[in-house]
């Protein structure tokens, strides 16, 4: 009766622990998944971000440096006559 009771004591409590150990591991194996993803979510979406920005940024800058050309060859014209 006894070992019966201590081994149903032992299989409870090494349920217990068994659960607890996989929990935690399962835990850090998800974080460290979930880490790794929105890195590469995060790396994928900078990237693309930041080759929008500068596209932006260098259609304005072309679009302001030909207007300023465009401005100085009128003036030129202008005053040629």
């Amino acid at each position: 009766m006894l070992a019966e009771a201590l081994a149903l004591v032992e299989a409870d409590v090494l349920a217990d622990v068994l659960a607890l150990v996989e929990a935690d591991v399962l835990a850090e194996v998800l974080a460290l998944v979930e880490a790794d993803v929105l890195a590469d979510v995060l790396a994928l979406v900078d990237a693309d971000v930041l080759a929008d920005v500068l596209a932006l940024v260098e259609a304005e800058v072309l679009a302001e440096v030909l207007a300023l050309a465009e401005a100085d060859s009128d003036a030129d014209v202008l005053c040629a006559c």
